[in-house]
């Protein structure tokens, strides 16, 4: 790799922060990854983030965070984060597309320079781990969802053109983990949305409008597989609902929320807030289905049996009979779903961590 075109003050403060004097950019990256220290990763962070003009370091140091594993990978997609850093965008989407395929020796040339030592090393580590896979699989789709889309989107196209330069099953395994994160982005919610909307539950327990802001910007916390989301239609100004959601296969789902401060039982029986909710339900569901031609004009093929979705309270915070009590008035109820607010987050990292993982298709499989 050649130093000439590295600012030397831009190796030297990263030299300097992991405390290695390796006299080269080779040198400090090869010392960073034998390295444990978090200063060490701090380095190579420095190495790719402010190192546009130099595609050789570069390139070779996103790939060394990415054998530092799914820290290293999270480093990786901060650094790219940063707009000003155009090419070290389009270098995260290669190098994590690389890693969800466990393979890097066709990026010898549009990861230009990349050390061939290092891009064997990496297959090899990706090829054992399928944690590290999985990581990088969920950098790349929270990466999609929560960085500029004007940005992110450019230089995502960026990434698939360098790749359609060849057909080698390699590169066509590569470029398809690049377009299953761009597939799966529409079907979950960014970890840092996740997050936030935990805190919300906590911070804003009784503040439904600021819930139902929130689950109106992310409607895939209410269903991972809704099409479109109405957010509160008026019935002939008669009722107001909070959310009617159409699914990809067309099935409807009308869902009222209350606030994770509203319990769902007390003395092991329902409350009156989860009664009401039910009602209500209920009522814009009759509503809907007693004036069907009237919610076909609004809501494109609207069926008589759509499902109703009740959130409210946290079921985190029932004991064991309350819970079965729970499940046994859920069973009763055709066509009702109840569940709490600590429910939707859970299912949210479910659907994220399946998302993840690839579909394992199991044959001729017997109990």
């Amino acid at each position: 790799m050649a130093d000439s075109t590295l600012p030397q003050d831009i190796v030297t403060r990263a030299s300097s922060l992991a405390k290695l004097d390796c006299g080269g950019t080779d040198g400090l990256i090869d010392e960073a990854l034998s390295s444990a220290s978090s200063s060490a990763l701090k380095a190579l962070t420095i190495l790719v983030r402010y190192t546009d003009d130099d595609a050789a370091t570069r390139n070779t140091a996103a790939v060394a965070l990415a054998l530092k594993g799914p820290e290293g990978l999270r480093a990786l997609r901060e650094a790219a984060t940063d707009a000003q850093r155009m090419k070290t965008s389009t270098t995260f989407f290669l190098v994590a597309a690389a890693v969800a395929a466990a393979s890097f020796g066709h990026l010898m040339v549009p990861l230009y320079a990349l050390r061939r030592d290092l891009a064997e090393r990496a297959t090899i580590v990706a090829q054992a781990d399928p944690g590290l896979r999985e990581a990088a699989r969920e950098v790349l789709v929270d990466y999609l969802l929560e960085g500029d889309p004007n940005f992110v989107w450019l230089k995502f196209g960026q990434a698939l053109l360098m790749l359609n330069a060849t057909a080698d099953r390699a590169t066509v395994a590569t470029r398809d983990e690049l377009l299953a994160a761009a597939s799966a982005r529409w079907l979950t919610i960014g970890g840092a949305y996740l997050r936030e909307f935990d805190e919300l539950q906590m911070a804003a327990s009784d503040d439904e409008p600021a819930l139902h802001r929130f689950l109106e910007e992310h409607p895939s916390l209410l269903d991972p597989a809704v099409a479109q989301l109405w957010s509160k239609p008026n019935l002939h100004g008669r009722y107001e609902v909070d959310f009617v959601l159409r699914r990809f296969d067309d099935t409807y789902v009308v869902v009222e929320i209350e606030t994770p401060a509203k319990r769902l039982y007390t003395a092991q029986q329902p409350t009156a807030y989860l009664t009401h909710a039910m009602q209500q339900g209920r009522d814009y569901h009759d509503y809907l289905r007693q004036h069907l031609n009237d919610a076909r004009r609004l809501f494109p093929r609207y069926a008589p049996d759509a499902e109703i979705l009740i959130v409210i309270g946290r079921e985190n915070e029932l004991d064991d009979a309350a819970k079965a009590k729970l499940a046994n008035l859920v069973a009763r109820q055709h066509g009702v779903s109840i569940v709490g607010f600590d429910t939707l987050s859970k299912q949210a990292r479910t659907v994220r961590s399946n998302l993840f993982a690839r579909i394992d298709t199991v044959l001729r499989a017997r109990l």
